[in-house]
């Protein structure tokens, strides 16, 4: 009860940061998976709810420590305009409430969840300003939401450590020929047709190859998986 009224308060406080996030979500055709973060974390929290419940609840102070510099960094940010502190501080204050709350073993249960929600905060500006290709044809904004993928993936369908830190880590490799890619076929088509390298057709074009990042992804893990249970076995 006392962790809702909290989260409750904390949207009241960051409600203007968190229409402003959506509002990105919904216009950036590269975070629009933000929209899927708070409801697989949210999820994935309620899946955790007996083993959060069954953990003695030892409120840590350094909880609520952690809750009011998130409020200290959305005042600063605030003031410069900076969007990425402002917004990171919406998950700092529901780590802080959670650690508060329920204490250390608590917030260790649901540890996963939290990370996720850093997911839904866009990547700085200022990255962008050092990449020297065409911002959506960049593969950092692709490697965020495939990396969310590949965590979520990881989840559900792998219950090695080990494996899932390798799909992880795969993400990057999957996102650089990815985006390789979709700049070598945008390039090929603007060539011949220009109109089709901008708008629909090339917002369409991004969305199949991150099914096609998505299924390299899937097909990589059963190879990792087989090849693991084939030395296995041969021991």
């Amino acid at each position: 009860m006392a962790l809702g009224w909290f989260a409750a308060l904390i949207a009241f406080c960051y409600w203007p940061v968190l229409v402003h996030l959506v509002a990105q979500w919904n216009n950036d055709e590269d975070m629009g998976h933000g929209f899927f973060v708070p409801i697989l974390a949210a999820y994935i929290a309620w899946q955790k709810r007996d083993e959060f419940l069954a953990a003695p609840a030892k409120p840590n102070w350094l909880g609520l420590a952690l809750v009011i510099y998130a409020g200290l960094q959305l005042w600063i940010a605030t003031l410069g305009a900076e969007l990425f502190l402002a917004r990171t501080a919406i998950v700092l204050s529901i780590i802080g409430a959670v650690l508060f709350l329920g204490g250390t073993k608590r917030a260790r249960v649901m540890a996963f969840p939290l990370f996720l929600l850093f997911f839904m905060i866009p990547i700085p500006a200022i990255l962008y300003n050092q990449i020297s290709v065409v911002e959506a044809c960049s593969g950092i904004r692709s490697l965020l939401t495939l990396s969310f993928l590949s965590l979520v993936y990881g989840y559900f369908f792998e219950t090695k450590t080990w494996l899932r830190v390798v799909l992880f880590l795969a993400t990057v490799p999957i996102a650089i020929v990815a985006n390789a890619s979709r700049v070598t076929v945008t390039g090929i088509i603007a060539d011949s047709r220009p109109e089709l390298a901008h708008g629909l057709f090339h917002t369409a074009e991004g969305f199949v190859i991150w099914i096609v990042s998505i299924t390299i992804l899937a097909l990589f893990h059963q190879m990792v998986d087989k090849t693991y249970k084939v030395l296995r076995a041969q021991r």
